[in-house]
């Protein structure tokens, strides 16, 4: 699978500049990239890094991992399943080479948008349910705050690493939270996106997601 996502990559860099590419393991037992080989293939087109928990702490702390680690001028978080369509990456970086200090997110939901291999019917309504609770809760203007493709300006990427607690699901609302807090404008981009192969959520992560959303309003 990271040799796909990494093929991903050097499509989306023959049309723009990709110069480091940081994976994280987050604390898989499943673990056999062979990460020497996968780095010499790579190496004259750009840095790839790997970055391993000890434990699986979730999205949210992969994130604040691979975002601490990076040395670029933004950061570009994209799930390792290739969900996201490479033209749809090269439309995320392009509005965020037109508005570097926004965040930018994509978004399976608005006009433009489409998803060719849907979620599970149950993954479906819950994530409609849940998107409607967040709207509610945090008067979040962006329609598709879990879709796994957003790019992070790099101080706010800084203001992720040092304010942001959620280690899970519930990541994407906090930092779109905070963001609406700094200051930042939010901008939506539409994608084309397929059901990762290797989704691992549950119904009870919606539950525990649930949770996070309520102690993410208690905080703000």
């Amino acid at each position: 699978m990271v040799g796909e996502f990494l093929e991903q990559i050097l499509e989306v860099q023959q049309q723009e500049n990709v110069w480091e590419v940081i994976v994280v393991n987050d604390g898989s037992i499943e673990w056999s990239v062979d990460e020497s080989s996968i780095q010499k293939k790579y190496q004259d087109c750009f840095s790839v890094r790997f970055i391993h928990h000890q434990k699986n702490f979730g999205k949210g702390a992969a994130v604040r991992s691979g975002i601490e680690a990076s040395q670029g001028t933004h950061a570009l978080m994209l799930d390792v399943d290739c969900a996201t369509a490479p033209e749809s990456v090269l439309e995320i970086i392009r509005e965020s080479q037109k508005n570097p200090q926004s965040v930018i997110c994509g978004s399976r939901y608005m006009k433009g948008g489409s998803i060719e291999k849907p979620q599970k019917k149950w993954r479906q309504q819950a994530g409609s349910l849940g998107a409607c609770v967040v709207r509610l809760l945090f008067k979040i203007s962006h329609q598709d705050t879990q879709c796994g493709a957003k790019i992070f300006p790099g101080s706010f990427g800084e203001e992720i690493v040092s304010e942001t607690v959620s280690n899970r699901w519930a990541a994407d609302v906090e930092w779109l939270v905070l963001a609406q807090k700094k200051g930042f404008t939010v901008k939506s981009v539409p994608v084309m996106w397929s059901d990762g192969k290797t989704s691992q959520v549950k119904p009870w992560h919606f539950v525990a997601t649930a949770w996070d959303v309520l102690m993410i309003r208690l905080r703000s």
